[in-house]
């Protein structure tokens, strides 16, 4: 995993928000240790929805947002290394996340 820069630590829970799980993005995330288990939701017309739910170690599991297509990703402050691998690696799946770190980084970089 990817470490962070000496003196960081995280002690809050890490949010990402993605609008999509590709296949590739699920084989990816059982590579480097993730869980995926799946669970089913009626949608507004009645049908049954098949709905990917992560997890990566003992954080908690993955939300899907009702009305949208976005997920919820949460990982544990010490699997922060993970949530900057997955930012990195999939940058156009990411609408968001709480990594106040990384946008410190962003500015670091463009000063």
């Amino acid at each position: 995993m990817i470490s962070l820069p000496p003196g960081v630590t995280i002690n809050y829970e890490v949010t990402v928000v993605v609008n999509d799980m590709p296949e590739d993005f699920l084989a990816w995330w059982q590579e480097i240790g993730g869980l995926i288990s799946y669970g089913e939701y009626y949608d507004a017309k009645g049908r049954v929805t098949k709905t990917p739910i992560l997890r990566y170690g003992v954080g908690r599991s993955s939300h899907k947002s009702a009305g949208n297509p976005e997920f919820l990703i949460r990982f544990r402050g010490e699997d922060a290394g993970v949530a900057l691998m997955m930012l990195m690696r999939w940058t156009d799946l990411v609408v968001g996340h709480n990594m106040k770190e990384v946008e410190y980084i962003k500015e670091l970089h463009n000063a």
